[in-house]
């Protein structure tokens, strides 16, 4: 099982680890496997016949999808690495505008057998009808550029709240604002301290 190749490896501590076959890229969860050996800081060498190299290749890069990738895409199909359709079909590696990956890692923490299943859980989290009860002064931050929450839901949101609410979308920001970290924290921990203040705290 993944958890006992984890676990082997652990125990023996070599700082190198080769998967190999058979062909390791049939193993289906070769990701997992790859992903533990790295946490585990191993060097990780997948002796492959190559085989399923395009198809591992098309998969992860549908994955991670953004437009920045398109020069490597260009690059890639004028190598015959991938084809046309193979680069539509990346583009297209999304679920309603969000990574597949990001998908997929909701369905598994959201303990769903499918896709389907994972969509009706997440229709069940919505703040819709219960936001109003919100009466406590409130601090909404959002990223113009967020592709897993959208600032379109940032903004229904403090349309809705009944307390006092500030509203800041931040242009060029991502998931969190995590890469323009420093246009808004500051902001925020003044807010803090206003309302902290303004209730003798």
């Amino acid at each position: 099982s993944l958890e006992d190749c984890l676990a082997s490896a652990q125990e023996c501590g070599a700082p190198m680890v080769s998967v190999c076959g058979g062909e390791p890229l049939i193993y289906p969860k070769v990701e997992e496997l790859v992903a533990g050996l790295l946490a585990q800081h191993r060097i990780v060498y997948i002796c492959t016949n190559g085989m399923f190299m395009r198809k591992k290749l098309k998969d992860y890069l549908a994955a991670i999808y953004s437009p920045s990738l398109e020069p490597t895409l260009t690059r890639l199909s004028a190598e015959k690495l991938i084809s046309d359709k193979d680069v539509e079909t990346i583009r297209k590696g999304k679920h309603d505008g969000r990574p597949v990956i990001n998908v997929e890692a909701f369905r598994v923490r959201a303990k769903c057998s499918n896709l389907e299943e994972a969509g009706k859980v997440s229709a069940r989290m919505t703040l819709r009808g219960i936001a109003r009860n919100i009466t406590s002064p409130i601090y909404i931050v959002a990223g113009s550029r967020d592709r897993l929450t959208s600032p379109e839901q940032a903004r229904k949101l403090a349309a809705e709240v009944s307390g006092p609410c500030v509203l800041d979308v931040i242009e060029g920001g991502n998931h969190v604002v995590n890469n323009l970290w420093y246009r808004y924290r500051d902001q925020t921990a003044d807010w803090m301290a206003s309302q902290l203040n303004a209730h003798g705290v």
